[in-house]
């Protein structure tokens, strides 16, 4: 079986890899993340789509594991889908920004002792706890003000001044 997988790598191009491990429990499905071997190193991705049959000129290395524990599911495929296309990113870099804080060790650590656990408590485990300036905080106040309904809000500042944090917060608090 071929898959399709998009790495966590500012490529808008997707990659194939062969899965031909029938040592796992239950095969790889679109959405589950996998370990690959991509120039000498290990990252990871997601599966985007499974092609049954293909001839390819090369060879096709194949994937080193799958965390099948964790699988994104249609709906946040279809998020990253929407979001790519209405940030004009390439799915990829939005793919990164959802798997920021997946530790593949820790992931490991739990494939090992063979417990099912869900994305939340992965992300959470890893998550560092950072405060927000009063700048951040009195923007993120603005921004929930103005949620009613749609609407558009730009933060301006400098590089590295927390944007994206503030961003961060507004939508998870959403």
């Amino acid at each position: 079986m071929i898959l399709e997988i998009f790495l966590t790598l500012p490529i808008n191009k997707s990659f194939y890899y062969l899965d031909r491990n029938s040592s796992y429990k239950k095969k790889v499905i679109i959405g589950d993340i996998v370990e690959v071997n991509f120039r000498n190193k290990n990252i990871i991705g997601v599966v985007w789509r499974i092609i049954p049959k293909k001839k390819f000129h090369k060879e096709i290395k194949e994937i080193n594991q799958s965390f099948q524990h964790i699988n994104l599911g249609k709906e946040l495929i279809q998020s990253l889908e929407f979001m790519s296309s209405y940030s004009c990113n390439p799915i990829p870099v939005i793919l990164k920004l959802f798997l920021s804080g997946l530790n593949i060790k820790y992931f490991g650590d739990y494939k090992k002792k063979q417990q099912a656990i869900n994305c939340e408590s992965v992300f959470k485990k890893n998550q560092k706890k950072l405060s927000l300036t009063q700048e951040q905080q009195g923007a993120i106040k603005t921004i929930k003000k103005s949620n009613k309904g749609f609407n558009v809000v730009v933060l301006d500042g400098v590089t590295s001044s927390g944007k994206t944090r503030v961003y961060m917060h507004a939508i998870k608090d959403t």
